[in-house]
């Protein structure tokens, strides 16, 4: 007993320093070594990158149909919809056709498959990187610790928890994909209800601070770019205070992942306000870290892999009509068209020409900037845009599609309705922080 748990206490200290090292601290000119290693990655392979993904994505495809019996793959290819190998397909075509600059313009060119390819290929950069050391963080005590630690702040704020800290940090830090990743490992390992998972990936699958600044430099407001952070971070802590508490996420069944039901006294947090909370927090992590063989890193990477991949497919189909229709039709214009009286009536500069981006960030998270970058729109309504894009965290080329993929059971309408209600939530809250600032 007394060297499984000096075992546990190695595997706890090693793994989670790794993994915080890994993912949270910045190393180089801000830079994590999750950053770097992507950057490096993507340096080395260069424009090769999108060949080496199209060549997995190819494999996959070719192990999704055939169904070899090979056990570590089995689970993730067991269940697949005939809609979900379709939405395969086509990405595995729109892949193609863009790489080799085949078939019709309106598919191919730089602003809606070849941004989609772009957008898949550095998609899948990060969280395959991600996913081999997500491990570390989730199965060995690091999550259990924290997650007891922070309960009695989660559970009656947010009906959540622990363990949403750590996702919080690591879509922060990484991405809303890998953020979808670990919360989809914790749900399946029986430490989020669905209510639990559901409420998390809507809620606190949050820009990361890195594509802060691409959203700033894209629009021109750089120099705002801590009251940008600063403002989005507190509203992010404020929209699931309500989103949380009103239907759809309300009435998701608040059951394990086998069915099975929470025991009263972990559901309503009693057991988090114990004054031994850190003792408890301690004997978990080293328990789990025990527990936990080390062979759990290879069936993390192979995971990461899989989901990785699977993203990619989805943002080749879905996030590609996305953005043929804002390219190529006014539809989202017309969407605009009823809420600039709203931005008016918050006294938003620039009403008129930012309304159509209000909408458009369910397809793709910089579509709202971009679709300004070339307008003459005031620092003001630059900021509310850009704030606003980044509390709308449901977005189809990336976070939409990883949740749709995993096993957390939400539907399209249930995305699209939260991320409406997200929106609404964020208009006043984001205009007053405007005011404020300018």
């Amino acid at each position: 007993m007394r060297q499984s748990l000096t075992k546990g206490k190695v595997k706890f200290f090693l793994f989670s320093a790794i993994g915080i090292l890994y993912f949270f601290i910045p190393v180089y000119s801000g830079k994590t070594f999750l950053a770097l290693s992507v950057s490096v990655v993507k340096n080395i392979i260069g424009n090769n990158l999108t060949f080496v993904v199209m060549a997995l994505v190819v494999v996959f495809l070719l192990i999704v149909f055939i169904k070899p019996p090979i056990k570590i793959v089995k689970k993730h290819i067991s269940e697949t919809k005939i809609t979900t190998k379709v939405l395969y397909l086509i990405g595995l075509v729109v892949g193609i056709l863009t790489i080799f600059q085949i078939g019709p313009q309106f598919l191919i060119q730089s602003d809606t498959g070849g941004l989609a390819l772009y957008l898949a290929a550095d998609v899948f950069t990060t969280v395959f990187l991600a996913g081999i050391v997500v491990t570390l963080i989730s199965s060995f005590g690091l999550l259990q610790f924290v997650g007891i630690i922070i309960e009695p702040l989660m559970r009656p704020l947010y009906r959540l928890p622990g363990y949403a800290g750590m996702d919080i940090a690591t879509s922060i830090t990484t991405s809303p994909a890998v953020d979808i990743y670990l919360s989809n490992k914790i749900y399946l390992n029986k430490l989020y209800t669905k209510r639990e998972v559901s409420s998390v990936v809507t809620n606190f699958s949050v820009c990361s601070l890195g594509f802060f600044i691409v959203l700033c430099e894209i629009t021109g407001i750089t120099e705002y770019y801590g009251q940008v952070v600063l403002t989005s971070m507190i509203i992010s802590f404020i929209i699931p205070l309500i989103t949380i508490r009103i239907p759809p996420l309300s009435r998701i069944p608040n059951l394990y992942v086998d069915g099975s039901e929470v025991e009263k006294a972990t559901d309503n947090g009693k057991n988090a306000s114990k004054t031994n909370i850190f003792k408890r927090a301690w004997e978990s992590a080293l328990n789990t870290a025990s527990e936990t063989s080390s062979k759990e890193l290879l069936t993390g990477v192979i995971d990461s892999v899989f989901f990785a991949i699977k993203i990619v497919c989805y943002i080749l189909s879905i996030a590609t009509v996305a953005l043929i229709i804002s390219t190529y039709t006014p539809v989202f214009q017309w969407i605009g068209i009823p809420i600039a009286p709203i931005l008016q009536l918050f006294r938003i500069p620039n009403a008129a020409e930012i309304a159509p981006s209000v909408l458009v960030g369910i397809s793709e998270l910089a579509l709202p900037a971009l679709l300004i970058a070339d307008k003459a729109v005031a620092p003001a309504a630059s900021f509310f845009i850009v704030v606003l894009s980044t509390l709308q965290i449901i977005f189809f080329t990336e976070s939409a599609n990883a949740i749709m993929e995993s096993s957390i059971p939400l539907k399209v309408w249930q995305l699209i309705v939260t991320f409406l209600i997200r929106t609404v939530i964020a208009i006043p809250l984001v205009a007053i922080a405007m005011h404020l600032i300018f």
